[in-house]
């Protein structure tokens, strides 16, 4: 069993609460049952709803526009980090957002049950 630990970044506004956020950086490690490092995972995503991303999002989160333009969307990414985490896991957020980004956006049928 492994244990994956996430980390999510998303579009962010610093006075605009109206815009919805969407994923744009999943970083990841996989720990074994002794907790060892046994690989890395990071992808940047491709916002479709709001494709250019303020200067607040680049400054808070060092995510330039032309890693996100050149990077896959969400699906794509999705099936990657699926294809690393493998089989049997634990998958661990870095905090209670990332936890409910993906229950919310993209339920059981992508990680979480």
């Amino acid at each position: 069993m492994n244990y994956i630990i996430f980390d999510l970044e998303a579009t962010c506004w610093e006075n605009d609460r109206t815009k919805q956020n969407e994923i744009i950086e999943i970083g990841a490690v996989k720990l074994n049952e002794n907790l060892a490092v046994i690989g890395e995972f990071q992808t940047f995503i491709k916002p479709k709803l709001n494709p250019i991303l303020s200067d607040f999002c680049k400054k808070l989160t060092s995510i330039s526009q032309k890693e996100v333009d050149q990077a896959p969307s969400f699906g794509e990414a999705i099936s990657h980090f699926q294809n690393w985490i493998g089989s049997e896991y634990h998958l661990c957020s870095w905090g209670f957002y990332d936890k409910k980004q993906l229950k919310i956006k993209y339920s059981s049928k992508y990680l979480i049950g």
